[in-house]
């Protein structure tokens, strides 16, 4: 997408990139790293910013015009099997507001605790 962006301009990437609901596209991965160490050493010397990162599971959730809803894994593996909450969601959504769709998501798990009374 970005070479696209850079030498052809905007005009041109729907022409040049095309995504379609229903096929997984290959994400932008970090490199792991050993530990904060290794991460100081590398950046030493260079202005940088942190932020906390909350641990939860990157997908690609796909909704194709026919209604078929997919959700893929980082390294493409079909996982709609392990979601059935979010496919029952997603199916709620007005079909005339989205026709056809690609999110790139995060999903978290959060656990919430209860004193009784």
């Amino acid at each position: 997408m970005i070479p696209v962006l850079v030498n052809e301009g905007l005009e041109k990437l729907e022409e040049k990139c095309r995504i379609t609901p229903g096929l997984p596209v290959h994400p932008m991965l970090a490199q792991p790293s050993k530990g904060i160490s290794e991460v100081l050493d590398r950046l030493e010397g260079n202005p940088f910013t942190c932020e906390y990162k909350y641990d939860g599971e990157r997908a690609q959730v796909h909704m194709s015009e026919d209604g078929t809803i997919s959700i893929y894994s980082r390294n493409l593996e079909n996982n709609t099997s392990k979601y059935p909450d979010l496919i029952s969601n997603i199916k709620k959504v007005d079909k005339n507001f989205i026709i056809s769709s690609l999110f790139q998501v995060s999903f978290l798990k959060f656990y919430f605790f209860f004193d009784s009374l």
